[in-house]
């Protein structure tokens, strides 16, 4: 009788072990599914760019600067895997000279990235890095260049009937962000354009961005 009684108990003792072992997978799971859930941003950009000429060293040096919504959604609860999708809007302006000629250009945009995330959360921290790699799309809908020589000057539309820019760009662009507490974020990243914005004529970028995530 007291060897039934006491195996019983043993018994008793392993099934409640076994429970507490489920009912804490249970949270880790339901934490790892909340951790991957998503989030969103609201940042600005500071891009410097350059004009590329096709075979050519030649380049000129613009600035940019945007300001952006992103979106990013999980793609499994198993691997932090993440599709990343935003809007935003870019001003891009710069002066140079050119055969005894003034240049001031200036270009309005609106362009939509779409990136694809590996986050890696760094232990026993609140900071998560985030590598992405993707495709970015900007439309351009307004620009125009003022020329100026011996003391006259024309201003024309880059996209108009006398000029020759193309109004929808697409390229690459990798980079990496930091996020701190899902609250801040940084991030550093490289891109270039696929097709033409004049003829032989491509964009490179560098950018650097900083914003609040939510």
């Amino acid at each position: 009788m007291k060897k039934i009684l006491f195996l019983a108990i043993i018994a008793m003792i392993g099934l409640q072990t076994q429970a507490q072992i489920v009912s804490s997978r249970s949270s880790m799971i339901t934490r790892e599914v909340i951790d991957r859930g998503g989030w969103s941003t609201i940042g600005v950009e500071y891009l410097p760019s350059t004009f590329k000429l096709d075979g050519s060293s030649s380049s000129k040096s613009f600035t940019g600067l945007a300001i952006n919504y992103t979106n990013a959604i999980s793609l499994s609860q198993k691997i932090p895997f993440f599709l990343e999708w935003g809007i935003g809007g870019q001003y891009s302006f710069c002066n140079y000279d050119e055969k005894s000629v003034d240049y001031s250009l200036k270009v309005v945009s609106v362009k939509a990235p779409v990136n694809f995330i590996y986050d890696i959360a760094l232990p026993n921290t609140n900071i998560h890095l985030d590598p992405f790699v993707g495709v970015k799309f900007r439309v351009n809908v307004w620009g125009e260049i003022k020329q100026e020589y011996r003391g006259k000057s024309e201003t024309y539309n880059i996209f108009g009937d006398k000029g020759t820019g193309k109004r929808f760009q697409a390229g690459l662009q990798l980079g990496l962000k930091a996020r701190f507490n899902n609250k801040f974020f940084i991030g550093a990243g490289y891109g270039f354009d696929f097709n033409e914005v004049w003829e032989k004529c491509k964009i490179q970028e560098v950018k650097l961005m900083a914003g609040f995530v939510f």
